[in-house]
């Protein structure tokens, strides 16, 4: 009867490779027909194979390695003229994506020195007393933003077929070192951008960005009565197509006569080569300690052509941010638009980093404008039909950019209000943000942006998602760990990390 066995075997010279050195066998078990049952036979040869496949790459992890060793070895002994004896071995532990295994190293005693080496050390990464593979370290920081660090110590387990290779506390661990490491090469970019006299002949990285997916603004069999409406001299719009979305309609039509209704149906905010969009905002997570919290900072830069997310400490932030933005041509040649929630951090950093360009704006979202109104005329006004009236007629003058027309109607509101203090905070809320409330009609009917949802997404993507469940509480380091990670993963230099050691940067020479 054949049976099939699994051999590593050495070879010592090619010109005679009929000459192998049996280093590891395993044989498959017979097969055996008698008891055979078809619904799980599959099943546990496939077991069988995984589970023999497994040990035989994991020695032949550590055989390849003893080769090396050995080498590693005589080269030693070689520099020192054969000043050397050899004093055992000493294994270490090394985790990696096979599992734990252990790697023999030769031991070389120097008699004149009264010292031990180990030569194989210099093929290893610096240590203490155990090696993890820098394929299991991207697992170990890949599983955490998706699941819980419990979950993702057991997955690991799984998938290296070693319940052992990492713990929960280990894989927090190194989380919080990658993150570390890529926020100080971030800081290192930023100082050494900021200590140049310009920044002539750079360019801001971005990850190329693809058409951005529109909610349809009507039911696609409506498209034939858009284009019969467009067709009469004054168009009306249809029925189940909105005032706002026909505004819109009809400015894009001025311009681009020939655009299809189907086209027309998903039309959305657009940037032009020269323009850019940022939007900013902060996100707080739980601390251990009660009714104390971490923030983190978020951006959010796009042009015509990509994206950029950043995260982490305020300065950081927006250091990296101002950067950015210059090195997109803020300042200089492009338009620059700040979306904010109205913050007054974000003001001071407008204020302070970004008045004097031109062609640069903040405006402050109208989504957070309108839930500031919302939220302060409940306490404003007696009963629901009073706070329907004043919010309605509030809102269209704020939606047309009519600001002071809004603070006269709260003004003329003051003997009705039931809370004058909410009303004083309404007041000062919109005149302390008068100039970065826009007329968000015509910036809307322009395809201009209006909100500041891609950093919204932003803080979901890198934060939230992960972060704000029921019970969590989160350490700095494991918190902006995951950010960081989460962050070099959505711009899309991954694999520039893992693979070649490099943290994406903000700028790049630009081609020629």
């Amino acid at each position: 009867m054949s049976h099939l066995v699994m051999m590593i075997a050495r070879i010592d010279g090619f010109d005679n490779p009929g000459q192998l050195t049996e280093i590891w066998r395993q044989a498959m078990p017979a097969v055996e027909l008698r008891g055979l049952e078809p619904e799980q036979y599959l099943d546990g040869l496939e077991e069988t194979v995984m589970e023999v496949g497994w040990q035989a790459m994991r020695q032949l992890l550590v055989e390849q390695w003893r080769l090396t060793d050995q080498q590693l070895v005589a080269r030693f002994r070689q520099e020192q003229a054969g000043a050397t004896s050899g004093d055992g071995y000493d294994p270490l532990k090394v985790a990696s994506r096979l599992g734990v295994v252990q790697l023999p190293r030769q031991v070389c005693y120097l008699p004149g020195e009264k010292s031990h080496v180990l030569p194989g050390n210099a093929g290893l990464p610096e240590h203490t007393g155990q090696v993890t593979t820098r394929g299991l370290q991207e697992w170990v920081c890949l599983l955490p933003q998706e699941l819980p660090f419990d979950s993702s110590a057991r997955l690991l387990g799984w998938m290296s077929h070693d319940p052992a290779v990492m713990s929960e506390t280990q894989t927090r661990r190194w989380v919080s070192q990658h993150g570390q490491l890529i926020r100080q090469a971030e800081q290192a970019e930023v100082t050494a951008l900021q200590e140049r006299s310009d920044l002539a002949g750079l360019t801001a990285q971005l990850q190329p960005a693809s058409e951005p997916r529109r909610p349809a603004a009507w039911a696609a069999e409506l498209n034939q009565a858009v284009e019969t409406a467009l067709a009469q001299a004054d168009p009306q719009p249809p029925e189940g197509v909105s005032p706002a979305d026909w505004e819109r309609v009809i400015q894009v039509r001025r311009t681009e006569a020939t655009t299809t209704a189907a086209r027309l149906r998903q039309l959305g905010p657009t940037l032009k080569p020269d323009e850019v969009v940022a939007s900013v905002d902060d996100i707080g997570v739980r601390r251990p300690e009660k009714r104390r919290f971490l923030e983190v900072r978020t951006a959010y830069v796009r042009t015509a052509t990509g994206y950029r997310y950043l995260s982490g400490s305020a300065d950081l932030v927006l250091a990296q941010l101002w950067l950015l933005l210059r090195l997109c041509g803020g300042g200089l040649t492009a338009k620059i638009t700040l979306l904010g929630d109205g913050a007054r951090w974000i003001a001071h950093f407008f204020q302070e980093q970004l008045v004097t360009w031109p062609m640069t704006v903040l405006i402050l979202d109208w989504y957070h404008c309108r839930k500031k109104c919302y939220d302060l005329t409940s306490l404003i006004c007696r009963g629901r039909l009073a706070k329907a009236h004043l919010l309605g007629s509030l809102l269209s003058h704020l939606w047309r950019g009519q600001v002071s027309e809004a603070i006269s109607l709260l003004e003329q509101y003051r003997p009705q209000t039931k809370n004058e203090a909410k009303l004083d905070e309404l007041i000062s809320y919109l005149r302390n943000r008068q100039p970065y409330l826009p007329n968000y009609h015509d910036r809307r009917a322009q395809r201009q942006y209006i909100g500041s949802a891609h950093v919204e997404k932003g803080n979901d993507l890198i934060v939230a998602r992960r972060q704000k469940h029921q019970g969590m509480h989160w350490s700095e380091a494991t918190s902006d760990g995951l950010a960081a990670l989460r962050t070099l993963l959505l711009n899309g230099g991954w694999d520039l990390y893992w693979q070649k050691h490099q943290v994406l940067p903000l700028a790049t020479q630009t081609s020629t």
